[in-house]
């Protein structure tokens, strides 16, 4: 019976052993898998905790040693902390005569355990301990790349037994799978910070703004927090590499760059991004619209005296009159469209989108052609046989907006075709089922004519006009369309006051009704500095149908 009792004790011991072993083998697991697939900052929180789990501590440090001061600084702190402890705190450094495990290190000391119940812990020690409001604590290396750079420190509240030699093993080895999981994280970020940069000039890239934008609109969003966006165009990028070839290229499109980041450090957040080829962009948050096109014009000012053939820039800012921006894509086109004027009109200050050019340079297009330096640029495309690229163009982007509201199709299809004619500007009317009026719902400037008011365009959000007045745009309302030059005597009068309160020389229109039997109107207008013209009404009347009537999937 004694036997028995004797070998049941035994497997009871072996059993709670195996399931001690498994629950570390666990808790190892855990400290390398807490920071997957989350930010830097954020992982490393997630590793100290499991690594605290793992020693059975009640609070946990990451301490980084700095070997120019001598000291340690702790960076991280959690769990249950004493009151003055701060998570991520500014300044919380340790002399290493401080520290028991530092000042042993010269002689071969791999760690130090403290415990108040130690009748020989130093008094030092034991005040730091009550300071901590713990009973005991555990300090070990922390290993990168094979070489020592920090400390992990754990500790127990005065409830829990306290630390003892024989757990210094295996905080150690919690320690060496802290510092994996910190290598994992810090590779991490390095290949996220790789896809997220331009390899040549060490700029942020497309896949990097696109994030930035959208964090950002969301702040403009909800607490009107503006957005200026630059782009600009680095001018004869071609020219240079044909001449002298492509390494003297890429050190102008490096010089730009450093121009660009020169001038970002003048904001609390921002960010320069190469967009491809010779774009670039600065773009700026929480900053009024003076302020950004200040910057923008000392770019433009610092590249045209720097390098060999210019930039051309163009700036938009989300609190201008530029109508409604909801989204990033349209904050894009609006800043490139202003950069294409720029770069037509050679134009050494920034165009700004929502504003009237300067006198000097608001030339017709006829006047232009003395000005303009060949560039596969120039033109990109804005020509009637690039009207079927554009066709093509606007059905994917609304192939993939299928499931958006006709509002937002329509406002697409208005913004690119207006971008690609460079327009003055672009309105959105509704007439809802049953109505006999038409309302403004939505509208977007992309150059303002010197006579009208910045609040002007925005006034007309909302306001109703009877279709009594306007028998053309009743038509277009049932799926058609009408093109109105300035001057026209067989016009509605009432479009003709339009075209010159705008100060435009034509509107390019067409309409349809929805499924909801709701009417839509789109009216692009032109001026002397836009593009095509009568040839963009039938390609607007297909456009507006295919946004009304989305092609739907099985």
């Amino acid at each position: 019976m004694v036997d028995q009792v004797a070998e049941d004790t035994s497997r009871a011991v072996m059993r709670r052993a195996r399931d001690r072993s498994e629950a570390r083998l666990r808790a190892l697991s855990d400290v390398g898998r807490a920071g997957v697939g989350l930010p830097k900052s954020q992982a490393t929180k997630q590793i100290m905790l499991a690594a605290m789990r793992a020693a059975e501590a009640d609070s946990g440090s990451l301490g980084v040693w700095l070997p120019d001061r001598q000291v340690l600084r702790a960076v991280l702190n959690v769990g249950d902390l004493a009151e003055w402890e701060e998570e991520e705190p500014e300044d919380e450094v340790y002399e290493a005569d401080q520290s028991t495990w530092l000042a042993g290190m010269a002689d071969g000391l791999l760690g130090s355990v403290l415990s108040l119940d130690d009748p020989t812990i130093a008094e030092d020690d034991r005040d730091y301990l009550i300071l901590l409001d713990k009973r005991s604590s555990i300090s070990v290396p922390l290993l990168y790349a094979g070489e020592w750079w920090g400390e992990l420190f754990v500790a127990r509240n005065s409830e829990r037994e306290p630390f003892g030699e024989a757990d210094l093993d295996w905080v150690s080895a919690v320690a060496a799978q802290v510092s994996a999981a910190l290598e994992s994280a810090d590779h991490v970020e390095s290949v996220e910070r790789l896809a997220q940069t331009d390899s040549m000039t060490g700029l942020a890239n497309r896949r990097a703004l696109d994030q930035w934008l959208d964090a950002a609109m969301l702040r403009w969003r909800d607490n009107q927090e503006p957005i200026g966006l630059a782009v600009l165009d680095l001018n004869g990028l071609k020219r240079i590499n044909d001449d002298q070839g492509h390494d003297a290229g890429d050190r102008v499109l490096r010089q730009l760059a450093h121009i660009l980041f020169d001038s970002a450090r003048d904001f609390e957040h921002s960010l320069v991004a190469r967009l491809g080829g010779d774009e670039f962009c600065l773009a700026v948050s929480g900053q009024d619209a003076p302020r950004v096109v200040e910057a923008v014009q000392t770019v433009c000012r610092t590249g045209w005296a720097r390098l060999p053939h210019g930039v051309a820039c163009g700036v938009v800012v989300t609190s201008d009159a530029v109508g409604p921006i909801e989204n990033p894509a349209r904050l894009l086109r609006l800043a490139d469209a202003a950069q294409y004027r720029a770069k037509r009109i050679r134009s050494r200050v920034p165009v700004v989108a929502g504003r009237p050019l300067p006198p000097e340079l608001a030339v017709s297009l006829g006047d232009q052609d003395d000005l303009l330096a060949p560039d596969r640029r120039v033109f990109r495309g804005r020509d009637s046989s690039s009207l079927g690229q554009l066709s093509d163009a606007a059905l994917r982007a609304l192939d993939q907006a299928a499931s958006e509201a006709p509002r937002t199709r329509l406002g697409l299809v208005a913004d690119l075709l207006t971008h690609h004619v460079d327009g003055l500007g672009w309105w959105l009317s509704l007439s809802p089922q049953g109505s006999d009026a038409l309302h403004t719902v939505d509208l977007s400037l992309y150059r303002r004519p010197p006579g009208l008011g910045a609040d002007e365009p925005l006034s007309e959000l909302g306001e109703g006009f009877a279709l009594d007045t306007y028998p053309q745009t009743r038509y277009a309302l049932g799926g058609g369309g009408y093109a109105v030059t300035a001057g026209d005597p067989t016009a509605d009068p009432a479009e003709l006051a339009i075209l010159d309160g705008l100060d435009a020389s034509a509107v390019i229109a067409a309409g349809g009704t929805d499924q909801y039997g709701d009417s839509w109107l789109v009216e692009i207008f032109l001026d002397e500095l836009s593009t095509l013209g009568q040839e963009l009404a039938g390609v607007l009347r297909l456009l507006v149908l295919a946004a009304l009537h989305p092609l739907t999937r099985s």
